[in-house]
């Protein structure tokens, strides 16, 4: 289901994917959404990347 404050900006192009996926949520500082996200344990960082600043997190696969 689409999520309208929800902007996904991994690329979709598997050769330029590595289990990393990068969103930020509109209205909001990704620096603020990965500190909260941070204190509820979730394994993300705030990162600034060629489209701007993002959320970044990796896939649980990648995390074992």
């Amino acid at each position: 289901k689409a999520q309208p404050n929800v902007e996904l900006v991994t690329p979709m192009d598997p050769a330029l994917s590595a289990g990393f996926s990068f969103f930020r949520l509109k209205g909001q500082e990704s620096d603020e959404v990965a500190a909260w996200l941070m204190k509820q344990r979730m394994v993300v960082d705030a990162v600034s990347r060629d489209v701007g600043p993002v959320v970044r997190t990796a896939h649980p696969r990648w995390l074992q």
